[in-house]
Parts: C-alpha cells; structure tokens; sequence
C-alpha cells in the first residue's frame, strides 16, 4: 500500500469473459490513499492507453472522490483512450 501524501494510481489486470464466450485480458485502474483503496476494473482491453491514464491521474493528484467520474469521462472520449 502507498502511503505518501497524494494518491497514488496502478494498472490492474484480470481475466475475463464477454458476453459471447470470449476470454480475454482486460486493465483498470487502482487508486490507493490513506488506507483507502478504489479499483475500477474491466476499462481497456489495452494495456498502453491505461497506464497513461494512470500516470496522468497521479500527475494531476487527482482524489479518489474524483476518480469514477474522471474514468466515465475518459471512456467517453475512445480516440484518446484507443490510441498505441
């Protein structure tokens, strides 16, 4: 667990299936802070686009109260999350 004075964001990864049958990877995002964490998983099934997410939002300190609604908005926008 992280432990400093601004949150601090990492990649997460699981196995999964669609609705069809399909097994795959998919990453999400954990944030940790003051013994509070939030994972919010299944974003991507691409690794690149995911840790820049990540990176940007340890960057900004963003809050963890923030964190859903940030992501919502992210996966709004899939140019910005699909590109290698």
């Amino acid at each position: 667990m992280h432990s400093g004075q601004q949150p601090h964001y990492q990649v997460v990864e699981g196995h999964y299936q669609s609705p069809e049958g399909e097994s795959y990877i998919g990453y999400g995002i954990r944030g940790e802070w003051r013994g509070e964490t939030v994972t919010l998983a299944d974003l991507s099934r691409r690794r690149i686009p995911v840790e820049r997410l990540a990176h940007c939002l340890e960057e900004r300190e963003v809050s963890l109260l923030h964190l859903r609604e940030l992501v919502e908005d992210w996966l709004d926008q899939p140019a910005s999350r699909e590109e290698a």
